[in-house]
């Protein structure tokens, strides 16, 4: 049951970024059920061509020290950002908890999953409440790394 839920949230969080951000490039929703470790989005966005998880976890722990747990994180998934990053492919995860999206960029993604709310906030690469800002998340996924 769980896990329609977060697939619904994940769907809803689809759709709010294809919203607002297929007119600035082009983003393809990816369905692989061969291989699992695959991002669920692609995108290509002023000549940057990158991959998307998206990540939906309904709230933050009850304790603030706690990480923010995300079991449908997969270890194929963080393997497949680890390779890509590793051979110079631009990744990221998109994570929203309750009201909150983060993003997070490379090397950064195996951080998902063991952080807790204010190391979210720390370590992001963005982060917005309420809704994303779409300019500063484009910038973000049309930054360059060496």
């Amino acid at each position: 049951m769980t896990q329609v839920i977060n697939l619904m949230s994940e769907r809803n969080l689809w759709r709010y970024l294809q919203r607002n951000l297929c007119k600035k490039g082009l983003f393809s929703r990816i369905e692989n059920p061969f291989y699992k470790g695959i991002p669920d989005v692609n995108y290509l966005m002023n000549g940057v061509e990158g991959w998307i998880e998206l990540k939906y976890v309904k709230s933050f722990p009850k304790k603030e020290l706690t990480p923010v747990s995300i079991p449908h994180y997969t270890k194929e998934q963080k393997m497949w950002h680890k390779v890509r990053y590793d051979a110079g492919g631009n990744t990221a995860i998109i994570l929203q908890v309750d009201k909150y999206y983060f993003i997070f960029r490379q090397d950064k993604t195996a951080l998902v999953g063991h952080l807790n709310y204010k190391a979210l906030k720390k370590l992001a690469d963005g982060w917005w409440v309420n809704k994303i800002n779409f300019k500063e998340l484009e910038q973000i996924l049309c930054k360059k790394y060496n």
